[in-house]
Order: structure tokens, then C-alpha cells, then sequence
């Protein structure tokens, strides 16, 4: 389970990290585009990096210190050729939760965006090794309050089918208070819940949770060159996650998570493919249903710091443009828009 700051919505984005301006001239090829980086070759995600929260990945039950009884089942998965890390959450009371993770090679960081059926949402970055992970992310209280708060969560391989969770908390800067202790044991089949009919995110009550809604569905997706992708769009978790699956030339695969942070009214978007590229974007909800801007920042193919803007656009009942923009200058000046076009 987890938080950090820099992710949101589904989006058709197949990303490529291309040559050097400096080499050729352009400054867009240095950045991260969609589309138009297809390749056969399964090398993306290789490496003991890659392989430091396998030991997370399995069927458990999870119990609370001194409680017999199972609080808790997770279900954890690798995916997208071995790129990212999935989670499947459910409670005693069936109410579920999901999150997705990856190690970021031009960070050496680990992120996670963790969103859960009542709308809670996390955003976590950070590092570990074989048998040890530990992630954090800081954010405001909520809307209103700018005090920060830290999560920080510490997931421990204690011995071959049992693992320690600790969930921690710091507020303003001070020390770091447990939340709770969690303890997975390794199943070979999960202990059944009946899941919760909870429709918390749902609601019409709570229209900023569909500010993505209009990705929803079955996309071609196509960039400035002749590639093509599918991409699917669908909402779990009573429509808290926004999820996407993408699927290109040669083998290609993607995956984005998003969803909305109610109490600071902000959408989160995590995207990784199976070259080992990951974007985090994230911007303020909109009520509109036909559009969605979100930004982030991530290092380029040469090391450079480069902002990333991607406005998502219904420009008809059937097509939907994303608009790439870049900057390398803190944001003073914006590349002119990559457009990549969704089609039903």
C-alpha cells in the first residue's frame, strides 16, 4: 500500500527516450515522446535492480500482530515483461485496494501509486535491495491544510513465505510514528472475502473522481510516425482506478494507473512499459469530461531535467488528442505540442 506526488490518468502513451539534441539538432528527440519506439527486443527491464521487490511478489494472507484471525489477503504479480509489480488488496471487510510499481533506471528509484475503494491514494518513491524495500512520499494534509505529511512504508523478507510490513507516519517534519505492523504469510490460495459493495468513488455525488471517464474504452493510438498501438481504458475499485493496458509492434506492452486524491484535489498518473521507461504526472482535476492537463518532471536520455506536459482533448465523440510539450528551462518555455491521436 502506498503515495507520492507525481502521477495521474490513463493515457495512450508509449514513451521513447531518443538521440541527443545536441547530435541531431532537434531538441524533441531527447525527450520523452510517444509512440515511434517499438522494438522486438525484451531488454528492458533486466537487471538485479529490476528483480529488488520480487521477494513482495506471491499469494498471502496478512495478520496483525497477536490476531490469529486473517485481516487481510494480497494478491502480487509481475507484468509488462517483467517491468512492473502489481498489487491486488482486499480487506476482512472485502473492500479492495490496488497498486502499481516500478524501478525507474534514470533514478534508480523505485515508485509506487497505490489507490484503494474509498478513495484513498499514495505516492511513494524509493529504494531496496533483495529483501528489504522501503518508499516514501510527502503531501499537503489536504486542500486547505498545507502542513505536510510523510508516509513512509518498510516491506521486510523475514524468511521464505513471510514477509513484515510497517506503515509510518511523520507530520511537518517530525519523527516518524507506526501505523500499524502487518505480517504476510505465503498461501498457495488466498483466504476469500466477500467483496465489499462499497461505490464510494462511484457517486455521482463526486463527479471530480470521472474527470477521466472519457478515456474510458477501446483506442488505436497513433504518433507522428506509422506505428500503432491498442490500448484499453477501464475503471476498477467502483471507478477510484483508472487503468490502461497497451499493446504495440514487436511485443510491445504498457500499463498506466491513475486515480484521484480527494483530499487535495489532485489526479495521479503512473505510467511503465516493457523498455523500462516510467513518466509520473500529475495536475488538478477537471469537471469539464472532455479534457485533462498534467505535468511531471523526469531526466532525459542524456541525464538532462526535462518538464513534461500532456493535455488529453475529446476532440469528438470518438477521438481523443494527446498534446506532448516539453521544457528544459524550469518551464519558461514549452516545446511546440507532439500530438498523438486515440481513435475508437
Amino acid at each position: 500500500m502506498a503515495d507520492t506526488a507525481v502521477t495521474s490518468s490513463t493515457s495512450g502513451a508509449t514513451a521513447r527516450l531518443a538521440r541527443s539534441a545536441e547530435s541531431e539538432g532537434t531538441d524533441k528527440d531527447r525527450y520523452v515522446l510517444p509512440i515511434g519506439r517499438f522494438t522486438s527486443k525484451h531488454d528492458g527491464c533486466k537487471g538485479r535492480a529490476y528483480d529488488a521487490f520480487d521477494f513482495w511478489v506471491g499469494h498471502w494472507d496478512v495478520y496483525l500482530p497477536g490476531v490469529t484471525s486473517v485481516v487481510g489477503t494480497n494478491v502480487v504479480t509481475k507484468a509488462v515483461d517483467g517491468c512492473v509489480i502489481e498489487e491486488h488488496w482486499s480487506d476482512s471487510d472485502g473492500v479492495r485496494g490496488r497498486s502499481l510499481n516500478a524501478y525507474d533506471a534514470s533514478t534508480g528509484t523505485w515508485s509506487q501509486l497505490w489507490m484503494d475503494q474509498t478513495g484513498g491514494a499514495l505516492q511513494l518513491a524509493g529504494t531496496g535491495d533483495a529483501g528489504m524495500m522501503q518508499m516514501a512520499g510527502t503531501h499537503q494534509t489536504n486542500r486547505l491544510d498545507p502542513t505536510l505529511q510523510t508516509d513512509r512504508i518498510t516491506w521486510t523478507l523475514q524468511a521464505r513465505d513471510r514477509i513484515q510490513q510497517v506503515g509510518e507516519l511523520s507530520t511537518a517534519g517530525g519523527p516518524f510514528t507506526e501505523l500499524y505492523t502487518l505480517t504476510y504469510a505465503g498461501v498457495h490460495r488466498e483466504t476469500p472475502f466477500a467483496p465489499s459493495p462499497l461505490d464510494f468513488c462511484g457517486s455521482p455525488a463526486r463527479p471530480r473522481f470521472h474527470s477521466f471517464d472519457f478515456l474510458v474504452g477501446h483506442w488505436t493510438v497513433r504518433g507522428e510516425g506509422k506505428e500503432t498501438l491498442k490500448t484499453r481504458v477501464s475503471t476498477d475499485l467502483s471507478g477510484c482506478l483508472v487503468e490502461e493496458r497497451m499493446r504495440g509492434p514487436g511485443g510491445y506492452e504498457a500499463v498506466a494507473y491513475s486515480g484521484f486524491r480527494s483530499a487535495t484535489f489532485v489526479w495521479n498518473w503512473m505510467f511503465m512499459d516493457s523498455q523500462g521507461v516510467q513518466i509520473n504526472l500529475s495536475g488538478p482535476s477537471t469537471l469539464s469530461g472532455t479534457n485533462m492537463i498534467l505535468s511531471g518532471r523526469r531526466l532525459d536520455r542524456d541525464g538532462h531535467m526535462v518538464d513534461v506536459q500532456v493535455e488529453w482533448i475529446a476532440t469528438a465523440a470518438n477521438t481523443v488528442e494527446q498534446r506532448w510539450s516539453f521544457s528544459t528551462d524550469g518551464g519558461t518555455t514549452w516545446s511546440a505540442p507532439n500530438v498523438v491521436t486515440m481513435t475508437q
